[in-house]
């Protein structure tokens, strides 16, 4: 039987315009260090989305914590 998955980013704004990102699988953070990111533009949050997506194919990662704009950036 396959084992469901919740996949979450979790982003926050920084006061200097950068975000902190981190992935959270069933809940619980992952210890990967490639699947978090420390003070990076929406970009880094894009590249991040991507490590996920390739990591766990056939699931949709939740994202929260990011503004509209960047939200959409990284949906394109």
């Amino acid at each position: 039987m396959a084992e469901n998955l919740s996949i979450e980013l979790r982003c926050n704004k920084n006061s200097g315009g950068t975000y902190n990102a981190s992935t959270f699988v069933n809940g619980k953070p992952a210890v990967e260090p490639e699947l978090s990111v420390k003070r990076g533009n929406c970009d880094a949050i894009a590249m991040l989305y991507d490590r996920v997506k390739k990591q766990h194919p056939g699931i949709d990662p939740r994202i929260r914590g990011l503004d509209k704009t960047c939200l959409d950036k990284i949906m394109r």
